[in-house]
């Protein structure tokens, strides 16, 4: 089984900020909970990370875009910084 990806202090801070509680060590999210990310991510039940969050910046965008740096460049011009990890602050929902 693949190890999830890593989150920086930043992305923690930013991500418990928002009320979002990690699941405790060993277990998974819910399928409730999952079912939520994903409603609100408007992306395929199973869908990858990843997956979800390109779905999550092409609705945010309007974009076509299937490229992950793509999108974040494409997001980064719409924030009007230079680079995506330039963002800071931003509002989630759509």
């Amino acid at each position: 089984m693949a190890q999830p990806p890593k989150l920086t202090d930043e992305q923690r801070a930013c991500l418990e900020g928002q009320g979002v509680e990690k699941p405790a060590k060993g277990e998974r999210p819910t399928d409730e909970q999952r079912a939520a990310f994903e409603a609100e991510a408007t992306v395929p039940a199973g869908a990858s990370y990843n997956g979800a969050f390109i779905a999550w910046l092409q609705n945010r965008l309007s974009s076509s875009k299937t490229s992950i740096n793509g999108l974040l460049a494409e997001w980064a011009a719409a924030e009007s910084v230079d680079r995506y990890n330039s963002i800071g602050e931003f509002d989630p929902t759509p």
